[in-house]
């Protein structure tokens, strides 16, 4: 399956991406760019049907995560948009933490506005 990480700046995407992939994305990546990285989800019944079997191989099943570009309120950039409609599921991550040290682009939390 492939999911879609989209939000506004700031909102925690890409921390969601490298705790869920184990892959940190680049700090000066572009814009526009879009990283991509996978999940396995780990099933003991695979495990145990390995044990009892013992396949050549067996295989976990997997989840692609797409991190998107920034949402962005307004404006003509639409690569988020572009880069959700590939997948097949979107997970929308919302601001709701304080912190005057990090910028929002609307000036203020609210997780409901946003």
């Amino acid at each position: 399956m492939k999911i879609a990480i989209i939000g506004l700046p700031q909102a925690g995407k890409r921390t969601l991406f490298t705790l869920l992939t184990g892959r940190s994305a680049p700090e000066g990546r572009k814009p526009e760019e879009t990283i991509e990285g996978i999940a396995w989800v780990r099933d003991p019944r695979i495990d145990a049907l390995t044990d009892i079997f013992q396949p050549k191989k067996s295989a976990y099943a997997e989840n692609n995560f797409v991190l998107c570009p920034d949402a962005t309120t307004g404006g003509e950039s639409h690569e988020w948009l572009n880069a959700a409609r590939r997948c097949q599921l979107v997970c929308l991550v919302l601001r709701a933490f304080e912190d005057d040290g990090v910028y929002h682009p609307a000036g203020s939390v609210d997780a409901d506005r946003d």
